[in-house]
């Protein structure tokens, strides 16, 4: 049974690194900035849309380390669950 915690805990591990660079990149830095150019493009300037483009671009680092902790807490649940 532990073995079992502790494959769960690696898999755990490798998608909390996955999945906080697939939201930092992607989600947050990539759509961010093809925001922004899209709001530069309309013909009467979308302020808001523009400036949540920035917003997403600033707030890549603390996305993808927020995601990386929870997910790193949930990992350490299931690791001790395999040392006990």
């Amino acid at each position: 049974m532990k073995r079992l915690w502790f494959i769960l805990g690696v898999v755990m591990a490798i998608i909390a690194v996955l999945g906080s660079l697939y939201l930092s990149v992607w989600l947050c830095l990539v759509g961010g900035i093809v925001q922004i150019v899209e709001a530069c493009k309309v013909n009467p300037v979308s302020s808001l849309s523009l400036a949540l483009g920035i917003l997403r671009v600033l707030v890549t680092g603390l996305v993808g380390w927020g995601c990386f902790f929870i997910s790193a807490g949930v990992c350490a649940f299931f690791f001790g669950k395999s040392v006990k």
